[in-house]
């Protein structure tokens, strides 16, 4: 199924390298999808991370960084942090600007932009996981705030990490009732 944005399309024509082009065709051949459908989802994708991100101040800094600062940290210390972070007024901005409107559907895309997100549904249960690579501290911290922004869209949300996920679990139902 086409997502809305791609239903409809113009031409337009761009010039790429050849080492571009036979990424994006690899890509598209890796994905079993047209080099179209991969352009158009790596521009929106890249475009919307973009715009997330305006406003806030990054710097760049290794996986490695993150895991050994982290991993000296208690769970209490990085249970205090996330809260912070929660009720921090210019960090509570970002967060309800980088997802939209804020509903289970809106924090779900808002995840998939911005991690490799997992999903499956069993037993009436839907279960995310988010792969984050950094340690099982910077997994809680994580997990701790997408958790809190998942319960801020109306779920009841199971939080479980380890050293390179978190995962995140609730009923079905409960998105059922929210988006009737």
């Amino acid at each position: 199924m086409k997502s809305p944005e791609s239903q409809t399309t113009a031409n337009k024509t761009f010039r790429l390298s050849t080492s571009a082009i036979q990424l994006l065709e690899q890509e598209a051949h890796d994905k079993q999808e047209s080099v179209n459908a991969v352009i158009n989802e790596l521009v929106l994708k890249n475009l919307k991370n973009e715009r997330d991100l305006r406003g806030t101040t990054t710097f760049p800094v290794s996986i490695q960084t993150l895991r050994l600062l982290s991993e000296e940290l208690s769970d209490e210390k990085i249970s205090e942090i996330a809260n912070k972070l929660l009720n921090d007024g210019v960090q509570r901005e970002f967060y309800h600007h980088v997802i939209g409107t804020m509903t289970p559907e809106g924090v779900l895309q808002a995840m998939k932009r911005h991690y490799h997100l997992s999903e499956t549904e069993t037993g009436g249960r839907r279960i995310l996981i988010l792969s984050l690579y950094c340690g099982k501290k910077w997994s809680l911290l994580t997990g701790l705030i997408w958790q809190a922004l998942l319960a801020s869209a109306g779920l009841d949300v199971k939080l479980s990490t380890d050293d390179n996920s978190a995962m995140f679990e609730y009923a079905t139902e409960s998105v059922d009732k929210k988006q009737s």
